[in-house]
């Protein structure tokens, strides 16, 4: 678990996944977009990334699947009462 403080500023949040060898994430697709925009090279360790709960962002998904290659993005749903992801989805490839 990271403090809400250290999650509200990119670049903490970005030193703590570089820092603590973070693998696998679950963030929500707005913080996954200013990740994207602001430090995506903190992405690029990790072994999994979850993301949802949100509209995604395509011009987002394929800047970070440009950079961290296909089979880490995940992209997730599950309504707030089922408390768990209902679906998921593998992103490896984006029709353009």
């Amino acid at each position: 678990m990271i403090e809400k403080d250290t999650v509200l500023n990119i670049s903490e949040l970005a030193e703590v996944i570089n820092k603590q060898q973070v693998s696998v994430m679950f963030i929500t697709t707005a913080l996954f977009n200013t990740l994207a925009d602001i430090d995506i090279d903190c992405l690029a360790g990790l072994r999994k990334i979850l993301f949802g709960g949100e509209r995604v962002s395509m011009p987002h998904v394929k800047k970070v699947l440009d950079r961290i290659g296909p089979d880490k993005l995940i992209h997730v749903y599950g309504p707030t009462e089922s408390t768990v992801y209902a679906t998921y989805y593998f992103i490896n490839d984006i029709d353009e």
